[in-house]
C-alpha cells in the first residue's frame, strides 16, 4: 500500500497499535484476535498489514497461540533435536543484510564494551585502571540475565563446575632414553658436520626432535 492510498495513515496507525498488542497480549485463536483488536474481516487485516509492511515477507501458518513460535522445519526438528530459527530470504537486500549483520554481531559487542569504558573514564576521571574495571565488571554483571542456581554459586563464590577426574603425566621412559641438552659451551666446540645428533653426557645419540 502506498502512502498516498486512501486510509494509508489509519491502517498504518492500526498496524503499530496491534504489533504491540500480540506482544504484550494473548490470543486463543483468530477470531479472539480480530475481535480484541477491532478488525472486521480479511481484508480489513490485510490492509493493515500492506500499511505496515514495505517489504515482501512470508508468513508462516501459525495460530495466534504460537506466536513465539520461530521458523522451523518438521524434518530437521526431529533429526537434530534442537532449537533452530530459518530464516527465509526473499530478496538481494535481505540476504546481504543477514550477512553484515551476523558478521558484525561480535564488533557490536566489543564496540558497546569500548564505548561503556570510555564514558566510565569520563564520568570518573578520578578511577585508576583498577576501579574502572571493577565497575565495568558490576555493570556487566547487572545486565547479564542468569539462572537461580547460577547466582547462587556466583554470591556464595562457590566454583561453577568440579572435576572428579585428574589428568596426570607420568613419563614411563627409561631414564637412559630421556633427551637432554648439553651445554650452550660444549655445544660450541661440536663441528657442524654432526648436525643435530646432539646427546646427553657429551656422547652422541638418537637424534633430538
Amino acid at each position: 500500500m502506498q502512502k498516498t492510498d486512501v486510509g494509508f495513515t489509519n491502517y498504518s496507525k492500526r498496524y503499530r497499535e496491534i504489533r504491540i498488542n500480540l506482544e504484550n497480549n494473548d490470543y486463543t485463536d483468530i477470531e479472539d484476535f480480530y475481535t480484541k483488536n477491532y478488525i472486521s474481516s480479511d481484508d480489513d487485516y490485510f490492509n493493515i498489514l500492506r500499511a505496515g509492511i514495505k517489504r515482501p515477507k512470508p508468513f508462516i501458518k501459525r495460530t495466534p497461540a504460537e506466536k513465539w513460535h520461530n521458523q522451523f522445519n518438521p524434518f530437521i526438528l526431529s533429526t537434530v533435536r534442537s532449537n533452530m530459527d530459518i530464516q527465509l530470504i526473499t530478496e538481494e537486500y535481505s540476504c546481504a543484510q543477514y550477512v553484515v549483520d551476523y558478521v558484525n554481531k561480535t564488533n557490536r559487542g566489543i564496540s558497546n564494551l569500548q564505548r561503556r569504558i570510555i564514558e566510565t573514564m569520563n564520568e570518573h576521571p578520578e578511577f585508576d585502571i583498577v576501579e574502572i574495571t571493577r565497575k565495568i565488571s558490576v555493570d556487566t554483571i547487572n545486565n547479564v540475565e542468569m539462572t537461580s542456581q547460577e547466582a547462587a554459586r556466583f554470591l556464595l563464590r562457590q566454583p561453577m563446575s568440579k572435576s572428579s577426574v585428574v589428568v596426570a603425566y607420568i613419563p614411563t621412559i627409561w631414564p637412559q632414553d630421556q633427551k637432554r641438552l648439553s651445554s650452550y659451551s660444549y655445544l660450541t666446540m661440536i663441528p657442524p658436520t654432526f648436525g643435530s645428533r646432539i646427546g646427553s653426557t657429551n656422547t652422541l645419540n638418537d637424534p633430538l626432535i
